[in-house]
């Protein structure tokens, strides 16, 4: 004879005890779906969006500034024979582009300041840049 256990096969489960397991599992159902957060309104799924592609150009801006430093820098040095140093230096000035574009994208570091002729601004006395002047500088972007 075999091993017997306290336990039946399912098979030989009988339909009450199927309907009893099927109240408890609804009423566990219900109470698990009271608990659960409420789904996010469509307004902030947009927001993960802009945020996923806020990220993805800022480190591809980053990237593409290392590469084209580095990649100026090793064209300078094949045909100036200055190996390694123009790669060196080159690919140093495009980490620094590349960390100042993330903070100018980041809003860390303000745009260059655009001057138009006029008036000076007595206390800098740098040409001053006005709303206006700004807006067109965006319309022509």
């Amino acid at each position: 004879m075999g091993y017997q256990t306290g336990f039946r096969m399912s098979d030989e489960r009988e339909p009450a005890d199927l309907d009893d397991v099927r109240q408890r599992l609804d009423a566990l159902e219900d109470k698990l779906q009271a608990r659960r957060p409420e789904e996010p309104p469509s307004g902030r799924r947009k927001e993960d969006k802009s945020q996923y592609a806020m990220a993805f150009r800022v480190s591809s801006d980053f990237i593409a500034a290392i590469f084209v430093g580095g990649l100026l820098g090793w064209f300078l040095d094949s045909f100036a024979g200055t190996s390694p140093f123009g790669l060196i230096v080159l690919l140093l000035l495009g980490f620094a582009a590349g960390v100042l574009n993330v903070m100018r994208t980041l809003g860390l570091v303000a745009e260059p300041r655009r001057f138009r002729p006029g008036k000076k601004d007595a206390s800098t006395g740098n040409h001053p840049v006005t709303q206006d002047d700004k807006m067109n500088d965006r319309e022509r972007r």
